[in-house]
């Protein structure tokens, strides 16, 4: 009898066992599931990033390479340069690194330019276009010179000229090849070498010239 017994408790702890298993098992699974569905959940998000992270960066490379080169050594417009009138204005634009000639209200031809840094600015304002001109010179104090000069504030001081030669008269290309790109004169306007010699046979004193 006491065997009997014996046996008896054994198999009960044993379907205890079993069924305390099995129902725990019904209980984790499901857990486990969710858990690895989370998981995937943030895996996908984390490679989502990291790909919207590279489509991104690969982007701004893309428009960085795509960034206008400008030719310093051709004129800016395909087309004809306008024939100047008196009422005409010279529209500097020291933000976009242009120089808009206006003809009642309207743009007749756009040429890319560099103004002054931030160190040596452009005067804003409005001026006129003055009577001292000049095919070349040379600056020993800035080191730099330019071709085709018009003066249009301080009879000689501020001028629209080429881009910049150094004192063998050769231009400076580092600097030409940031033309509409970069402010980087001493105060000047410069133009690309065809506009400016354009400018220098065809400008007129008196002129408006608005800087902003």
């Amino acid at each position: 009898m006491k065997k009997l017994i014996g046996v008896f408790s054994i198999l009960l702890v044993l379907i205890a066992c079993n069924v305390f298993v099995l129902f725990n098992k019904h209980k984790v699974v499901p857990e486990q599931i969710i858990y690895a569905k989370e998981v995937e959940k943030v895996a996908v998000a984390t490679t989502s990033i990291e790909t919207t992270e590279t489509t991104t960066s690969e982007t701004t490379t893309q428009k960085q390479e795509q960034v206008e080169k400008i030719d310093w050594q051709r004129s800016s417009e395909d087309k004809p340069y306008p024939t100047l009138k008196n009422s005409d204005v010279l529209l500097v634009n020291t933000q976009k690194q242009r120089v808009f000639i206006q003809r009642d209200g309207q743009t007749i031809y756009t040429m890319y330019c560099s103004t002054g840094a931030e160190e040596t600015p452009t005067p804003k304002g409005e001026f006129v276009i003055e009577p001292e001109k000049g095919e070349t010179f040379f600056n020993a104090d800035s080191g730099e010179g330019a071709n085709y000069y018009v003066s249009f504030k301080d009879h000689g001081i501020y001028l629209f000229h080429s881009v910049p030669i150094d004192k063998s008269g050769e231009y400076i290309i580092e600097e030409a090849e940031e033309l509409g790109h970069k402010a980087n004169s001493h105060g000047c306007v410069r133009l690309s070498v065809p506009d400016a010699q354009w400018f220098y046979e065809n400008s007129l004193v008196g002129m408006k010239v608005k800087i902003v």
